[in-house]
Parts: structure tokens; sequence; C-alpha cells
């Protein structure tokens, strides 16, 4: 029994993993229909040109749990073909790609798989002196080494490892090494780890074909940790090894489809047991520039097991384009199904286990054709709910003040209670800017004056997040001159 397939696409949280990728498949069933048992052998399974053998026995007796008994093992041991697996290399020019080093993949599934356990696996690769480069480009990546060895215990999964023993490889001789190790996951977390870096972007210019995209600047991190979560939870941060920077500098990347460019001025990230701080990010985008700066507490044991993370923040900017930051996150309208456009919107739930203030301080801002200015408050977000406090901005001639939450204590009952001060607003100026007042208001075109209004609304909403009409309170005033 044979089948091939020559566009597989797989993309989850918008990342595409395999992209017109090949799929072929050779198999050979002994099956026994009298006990329900299944037998596999020197089955094929490749994906582009990453080719997996696979054999073992399938199980299925009446009245009792499915036991299974796989192995696979890679029948290709060329780097090349772990290669072919990366979208961004696996293209019309991968014929061409020169490459070196040995792979070496293998596994095995065993167990039963009930409501209570699942089948043990086991996965090993190790990928020895492997390099590529194109024939076109100056440079390339050369000493790969990978050992990483995954075991997963379905009966017990508190046995689990996993293994990331060797991680290395020198970009253009710019040297990326990772290790990491976790074991005990269930009943106390240990992990041990490193990430050390010290690339220069431009390099990658030189080893991959980038088809008109610019992207230069470095990056470097020397971070390592290792420890359990008790020692967190307990705030014994002696006894936690945690620490390191990652330091980013003159960071810019220009696409097709972001011609304005990214870039990130610096950013300076601090690492410890206690916490993560930004010590200062300074970014933007074509013409928008932000900072950011803040602290992050209890990120680990938020991370393990699931308590609560704090954090304070700062995010300024002299000024920010919301059409044009917008515009980079639009999808063509060819890829959106009709079901999705129409989809109803679901309720958001704030999780409960985050404590985070935001301080705000925006000087111009450009909306649609509304500019604004001197926008400050607080964001707030704390015990399932979302909170505006003392927001305030200078638009239309005038101003607005908001205060108010969002709250899903009730995650089946949400509410929002908000509450708009609107002083002085420039009727010829709100005509001109907004186009909802043209649309619904026509007559305003010939209208002077200005206009203040104080609004307050409160409402459970739905679970279309729509206001539940019966719990509708409003009340407000509006005056002219």
């Amino acid at each position: 029994m044979g089948s091939k397939t020559d566009a597989v696409n797989f993309k989850m949280a918008g990342i595409p993993y395999l992209t017109n990728a090949t799929l072929d498949i050779a198999m050979a069933v002994a099956a026994d229909l009298i006990n329900n048992s299944f037998t596999l052998k020197e089955n094929r399974f490749s994906l582009n040109e990453l080719t997996l053998g696979l054999d073992g026995t399938l199980n299925m007796p009446k009245d009792m749990p499915m036991n299974m008994d796989f192995t696979f093992v890679t029948k290709e041991t060329s780097f090349k073909s772990l290669l072919s697996m990366v979208p961004a290399i696996y293209t019309k020019n991968f014929a061409g790609l020169k490459a070196g080093g040995t792979l070496q993949l293998d596994g095995h599934l065993k167990g039963a798989l009930t409501e209570e356990v699942t089948p043990s696996a086991n996965i090993k690769l190790q990928v020895k002196d492997a390099m590529f480069s194109y024939p076109d480009l100056p440079k390339s990546v050369n000493n790969i080494n990978i050992e990483l060895a995954v075991n997963y215990d379905g009966v017990n999964n508190d046995n689990t490892t996993l293994d990331l023993n060797k991680f290395h490889l020198e970009i253009a001789e710019n040297p990326v090494d990772l290790v990491l190790n976790i074991k005990t996951p269930m009943s106390d977390p240990y992990v041990n780890g490193q990430f050390n870096i010290d690339l220069d972007l431009a390099a990658f210019a030189d080893i991959v074909p980038l088809e008109e995209t610019e992207i230069k600047g470095t990056i470097k991190s020397n971070i390592d940790f290792m420890g359990n979560m008790s020692t967190i939870e307990a705030e014994d941060y002696e006894n936690f090894k945690a620490g390191g920077t990652l330091q980013l500098n003159n960071i810019l990347y220009k696409s097709p489809d972001l011609p304005d460019g990214f870039y990130v001025t610096t950013a300076n990230i601090e690492f410890s047991p206690k916490y993560v701080a930004v010590n200062n990010l300074n970014a933007g985008l074509g013409k928008s520039d932000f900072q950011f700066l803040g602290k992050l507490e209890n990120f680990v044991p938020y991370m393990f097991d699931e308590k609560t993370v704090r954090g304070n923040f700062t995010f300024t900017s002299r000024h920010l384009d919301l059409n044009a930051l917008m515009a980079t996150e639009e999808t063509p309208a060819e890829t959106e199904t009709a079901d999705t456009a129409s989809a109803p919107m679901a309720i958001v739930e704030v999780p409960a286990n985050i404590d985070f203030k935001l301080v705000a301080k925006l000087d111009h801002i450009l909306y649609d054709k509304i500019e604004i200015t001197n926008a400050q408050g607080n964001i707030i977000v704390k015990d399932s709910r979302v909170v505006l406090d003392g927001f305030s901005v200078n638009m239309l001639g005038g101003s607005v003040g908001m205060q108010g939450e969002y709250n899903t204590q009730d995650v089946n009952s949400p509410m929002v209670d908000f509450a708009l001060d609107i002083k002085q607003i420039d009727i010829p100026v709100a005509f001109k800017s907004l186009s909802m007042v043209q649309q619904f208001a026509p007559l305003a075109k010939n209208a002077s004056g200005r206009m203040s209004t104080k609004f307050a609304y409160t409402s459970f909403l739905d679970q279309n997040m729509m206001p539940v009409l019966s719990s509708l309170v409003g009340e407000g005033r509006l005056m002219s001159n």
C-alpha cells in the first residue's frame, strides 16, 4: 500500500512548519483479524528528503486496552535530509545546496492507551560535524552538532526527561550554543540551561538567499540557569542559579512585506532568579518609535506552576502611526473564508494569575485622520480585570478622559463599566476627522462650535461579547456652545 502527496502544508500560530512538502508513504501491513493484531514491517515514511523506516505491532484485543510497540529510524543519514524539513531552506535552490555531516534519528513508542495512561516514547536525534552552504554565497554554517534525547513516561509523567546536551553551530563564524535539561516536570521541575550567542545578523546575507530582505544588527547573550522550582517558590534564590543578559544593538529588518522596516536601536534584558528586567528597549516601525522599561517577577513559577506573575512597565512614544502599524498586520482578503469573517466574537478571559501595571505616555498618535496628543494613563491587569485608570488624550480640539474596567471574575458573565468625560470637542474638526460622524450626522458639516459630554456605561456581556440589554445602565449629559 502506498501514497504520495506533493503539496503538504502545515501552519500553527501563524508559523509555517511545512510548505508544499512532499509526503510519500509505503506500507505493508499483516493483519490478524481474529486477534485484532496488526504488524508493520519495512514500512517507509518520507517527508521531503527525510525518510524514516517504521516497524512494529498494534494490538486491539476485545475488552482490553489498545497496545502498541513501534520503532522508527532514519533510512537516510545525510544531514541534508534534515534540512529539507526547514521551509526557508527547502526551496527551488535546495538541489544546489551543499551539505555535509551525519544524521541519526530514531525512536520507540510502546505501551497501552487508556484514559489513565498513554504509550511511552523515546526519541533520539544526533547530528555530527554538519555544515551547509549555497554555491552562489560566500560563507556557510559550520560545525553543526546536536545531541537531543526525549524520554516520555506515559505511566508516570514525572519520570519524563528532556536532554538537549548539545546544540552548537557557527553562522559565518558567529557561534550559537544551547543546552537544556528538564526532569521531574510534575513533582518539582528541575531545569538546567545555557544560552550563549554572539551573532552579527548581517551574516545571514552571506549564507542564505534573502530575496529583497535586509537584516542587520547584533545579538549577544550569556544566560544560564539551574535548579528546582521548589527553591523559587520558597524564595530561596541563593540556591537557584540564574543570571545573564540579552543585548540587542542596531537591529534592522526590511522586506517587501515590511518596506518601512522594523528596528531595535538598543535593548538590554537582565535575567535573575527573582526577576526579568527590561532595562531599556528603544525600537520602532517606520516613523513610529517606542521605548519600554519594566520588571517581571515570579516568572518561573508562573510558567511551570501557574503561580501569579507580577510586572510593572513603562511605555512611552514620541510618535505612533497606528495606520502604518495596522497595515502591516492586514492579511489578503482572499485568504479569509466567509465563515471566518462572520464568526462571532468570544469571551476574552483575563487570567487571574497576572498582576501587571503599565504606565503609558504617548506624545503623538495618528489614527485614521485623527491627530491625538498627550495620551497618558495607567492600564492595570489584576484579579481577572483590565482597568483603565486616569486615561486621557487631547484630540479633535478638545480632550477625552476615560476610566473603567473589563471584568471576567465570572467568566460566564463578564461585565464592562466605563465612563467618558469629553470636553470641548470642535464640531467641524470632528466632522472632518471622523467618517462615522460624516455617515450618521451629515448635518454636522455645516455646524460650528464645541461639544462636551459626560457618559457612564455599565453592562454584562453575553458569550459573543455583546451587551446584555436587560443589564445595561447608562447615563450622561450633552453640552454645547
